[in-house]
């Protein structure tokens, strides 16, 4: 810069009041400049934080840059640069700045599992004025991309060996957090097992897992092997990403021999041309369903389509068939049988049974001469309408009855006798 020289001026004698105005124009400057000196003296910090671009994933390392500047017009002393982030109080700064001096740190920072995202670090920072001993302070704040990648697993052991109907057996189910971030709402699903498990909690932590034994009866109906699913879903804490697993084992089953039986109720007596009801039940006695049944009762339609054709174990089917009796050439007694077929849903063992009832036709029939529904051949008696012959339960009940009824007029009879020969024995008094 260029300064130009002064001018030469003539001196001039001033009056005798000039060195009193300027001794007054002094006073003002210096007490002008003294005020401006304290404004220019004022303490003032700055500081100034920077972080890394980009997304950081959890275990990746942010690197950050914190400057701390002396702004005021004096020194400071006391200096504190606090970053809860970083470790609080950061010892890398000197404990005093000069005017217009600035000190700065370099510092990186390791994502954790429950980071938030964005991840915000805010840095402050504080100081005296060495003369004035007035407090400054300043803070700054800037924030970083965090990626998170929730994961869950779950797996499930099955017994070995194989099981029976009503037997006990044990699964084991673990849950665990793969991922990098707290997992909440946990929910473990076993549709064989009761649907959700509720022994287990709701969240888990990053590395954390869950073991849980459950029971389950063998029943009649499961299949042979017994395949068994459990899912396990949740959500990531932080980023509220959801996740699911499952997971699949086997146990064996071995049932029994399948059985059915079939039972069958008739009226015990009836006449031509009645109509009757007969009662058919079929009852699944073994232990595994039954696939494939067929029941044929000739005398009320051949195949019964009243019928399933799959019963499970322990179910009895009850159904109930009408009929009417001829009124003519109707075998006495009336005989009817029943047959039910089926086969074992898991062995394929075949499996049938029969039963039969029969009813007593009143009006005739001949108890010498049981047997089924007439056809070809048969030569057995027949009720016919008119016929008075009875067999049976009602020929024994009728004959009891006419047995009664011969005592009580054999009884009566005698009484009259009694009486007749009491009164041709009697004496007749003379009159006078």
């Amino acid at each position: 810069m260029r300064r130009s020289s002064p001018r030469r001026r003539r001196s001039r004698r001033a009056p005798a009041s000039f060195p009193i105005v300027i001794a007054i124009a002094v006073v003002l400057t210096s007490a002008l400049g003294a005020s401006a000196g304290t404004v220019e003296d004022d303490p003032s910090i700055d500081v100034d934080k920077t972080c890394a671009s980009g997304t950081t994933p959890v275990g990746g390392t942010i690197s950050y840059r914190i400057r701390v500047t002396n702004t005021g017009g004096e020194t400071l002393t006391d200096l504190v640069v606090d970053d809860p982030l970083l470790g609080g109080d950061l010892g890398g700064f000197p404990n005093g700045l000069a005017v217009g001096s600035s000190a700065q740190v370099h510092l990186t920072y390791t994502v954790r599992p429950d980071d938030p995202d964005p991840l915000r670090n805010t840095v402050s920072v504080s100081a005296v004025g060495a003369g004035t001993q007035q407090i400054v302070s300043d803070s700054a704040t800037c924030s970083s991309e965090i990626e998170h990648s929730p994961g869950i697993r779950v797996t499930k052991e099955c017994p070995d060996g194989v099981a029976t109907p009503g037997q006990e057996i044990s699964y084991r189910i673990t849950v665990e957090n793969t991922g990098d971030e707290t997992l909440h709402d946990v929910t473990v699903r076993d549709p064989l097992l009761g649907g959700v498990l509720a022994g287990f909690g709701s969240s888990l932590a990053v590395g954390e897992s869950q073991t849980e034994r459950v029971d389950y009866t063998v029943q009649p109906g499961d299949p042979d092997p017994l395949v068994n699913t459990v899912t396990a879903g949740a959500s990531g804490a932080v980023s509220g990403e959801g996740v699911a697993d499952e997971s699949t084992c086997s146990s064996g089953v071995a049932h029994g021999e399948p059985v059915v039986d079939v039972a069958k109720k008739c009226p015990i007596s009836a006449a031509l041309g009645d109509h009757v009801s007969f009662r058919i039940r079929v009852r699944n006695t073994g232990t595994e369903p039954l696939e494939g049944v067929v029941v044929i009762d000739e005398l009320v339609g051949g195949t019964l389509s009243e019928f399933p054709s799959t019963i499970a174990p322990g179910v009895s089917v009850t159904r109930h068939l009408p009929y009417s009796i001829p009124r003519v050439d109707a075998p006495a007694p009336l005989i009817n049988e029943v047959s039910v077929s089926a086969h074992g849903a898991f062995t394929a063992q075949a499996v049938s049974d029969t039963a039969s009832c029969d009813t007593t036709l009143v009006g005739g029939g001949d108890e010498n001469n049981p047997g089924g529904p007439r056809g070809e051949g048969d030569d057995r008696p027949t009720v016919r309408a008119g016929d008075t012959a009875f067999t049976g339960s009602d020929a024994v009940e009728l004959s009891v009855l006419g047995l009664l009824l011969a005592l009580a007029g054999s009884g009566a009879l005698l009484v009259a006798r009694r009486r007749s020969r009491n009164s041709r024995g009697a004496v007749t008094p003379a009159k006078p």
